[in-house]
């Protein structure tokens, strides 16, 4: 008659913090597949708790990285392998169980590190960055004020203008005097392109930016003006 060896039973059990441990019965039971969970408790029973059945197999060296799901070590026992793994990313710092060792439950096997965590910004040096930060916002606030100063001028100015244009198309309206209004209109639009054409100031002169849109507003209400 035939005997057969039945295969043996895996349990993965996901570690955190900064060691590794042989896992409790009570948490290999949890982390075992329910049903397979009656033949680990029948595997555990042959032994007392604080026996040291389980052999130590690493499938990772002192220095080496741990990555999320990676298995850092295995622990065989009878008819149970378990697979510790790491949840997160570490290093195996220091191994405390050599390979082939035989460990019990709830033995230390290795001490991990964390990624180191940014180092906090000095008190000092974020003094300084407030300070700086606060700079910029009156910089910034008095840069808005003047901006809002050039505004009102330019509306200011545009309204004049226009002002000065109503009057002048008025005179061209009434009948005699036509020649003297159209002079004084010529006069006007050369004057107007003479000061805000913005090819009279360079290119990098904050004024040109004034000129221009002053220009391009009020140009072709004079151009069309002329035409008529």
């Amino acid at each position: 008659m035939g005997f057969f060896r039945r295969t043996e039973i895996t349990v993965r059990r996901a570690c955190r913090g900064t060691a590794l441990a042989v896992p409790t019965r009570d948490a290999l039971l949890d982390a075992c597949q329910p049903g397979l969970r009656r033949r680990l408790q029948l595997a555990l029973a042959r032994h007392s708790a604080d026996a040291p059945v389980w052999s130590v197999h690493w499938a990772k060296v002192a220095g080496e990285w741990l990555h999320p799901n990676d298995v850092a070590v295995r622990l065989r026992g009878d008819e149970v392998i378990i697979e510790l793994v790491y949840g997160q990313r570490a290093k195996l710092a220091e191994a405390l169980a050599a390979g082939g060792a035989r460990v019990a439950c709830g033995e230390t096997l290795a001490r991990l590190e964390r990624r180191a965590k940014a180092t906090a910004v000095p008190q000092t040096q974020l003094l300084q960055t407030i300070s700086e930060f606060a700079v910029r916002q009156r910089q910034d606030a008095e840069m808005i004020t003047a901006l809002q100063h050039d505004l009102a001028a330019h509306q200011l100015l545009v309204a004049r203008l226009r002002h000065e244009v109503a009057s002048l198309e008025g005179r061209r309206s009434l009948g005699g005097g036509t020649t003297g209004a159209d002079a004084k209109f010529r006069r006007l639009k050369h004057e107007f392109s003479k000061r805000y054409h913005p090819d009279a100031r360079p290119t990098e002169d904050a004024e040109r930016a004034r000129r221009v849109r002053v220009f391009k507003e009020f140009w072709p209400i004079v151009e069309e003006i002329d035409r008529s």
